[in-house]
């Protein structure tokens, strides 16, 4: 994004910032016959935290999905919340169909810059600065 963002922590709504960041990689995902279905739980407990940053993260998560070279043309995100789990906590989920993490891989994927990709692979970015997995783990 080009615009400011905004440092404040205020309260959000997980499924609504889940929402605006499914619109805005359907434009771009259905040029490649991809296509999200969204399941969310409705009237989850809102949340405080920097809805720029959140989304920054969801959509990195999408793309990465968007990218993973995928067998099917759907890809799933949830939201739910477990009723047995005392901690109340809120799950989000992207489910894909593509080939998975390579197990070489896995110990790599949270450091900065890390990328398995093909840089020639890429359908809808041209560049990134930080994995979808490294970006969610520095922000949290």
């Amino acid at each position: 994004f080009s615009k400011k963002q905004n440092s404040e922590t205020e309260i959000c709504s997980i499924n609504d910032i889940t929402q605006i960041a499914v619109n805005i990689m359907q434009s771009n995902a259905c040029i490649i016959n991809m296509y999200f279905e969204t399941e969310l739980q409705p009237n989850l407990p809102s949340i405080y935290f920097q809805k720029d940053k959140l989304l920054q993260v969801f959509l990195n998560l999408l793309t990465n999905a968007v990218e993973a070279e995928n067998t099917k043309n759907t890809i799933f995100v949830r939201t739910y919340m477990d009723d047995s789990d005392s901690n109340k906590t809120i799950y989000w989920e992207v489910e894909d169909s593509g080939i998975g993490i390579k197990e070489e891989d896995k110990t790599k994927i949270f450091e900065d810059f890390y990328t398995s990709k093909k840089p020639a692979f890429s359908k809808l970015r041209k560049s990134t600065l930080l994995s979808g997995l490294n970006l969610a783990s520095f922000i949290f």
